[in-house]
């Protein structure tokens, strides 16, 4: 049960690193092309992530204050791209 677990911790994070990159990448890949759909995305994958790892049994306000510092911060990194906004 242990090792499962580890297992889906591994998926998470690997999931987070996901995120990095395609909010930094200097061209992501764009599946789906209509207006606003950046907001989709975001909201898309934040509400996966959150998801994932809820069903982990980690503290949700905890975790929630954690994801949303870590989309301000990408935000600042992206700013200091220069080929991102922020």
């Amino acid at each position: 049960m242990i090792a499962l677990r580890k297992v889906w911790l591994a998926l998470g994070w690997l999931w987070v690193a996901v995120i990095f990159y395609l909010s930094l990448a200097p061209h992501p890949p764009e599946p789906v092309h209509f207006w606003n759909v950046d907001k989709l995305e975001h909201a898309l994958a934040y509400a996966l992530l959150m998801l994932w790892f809820c069903q982990l049994a980690y503290a949700r306000a905890r975790l929630a204050a954690v994801f949303i510092a870590m989309g301000v911060g990408i935000e600042f990194l992206q700013g200091m791209t220069g080929y991102r906004f922020f």
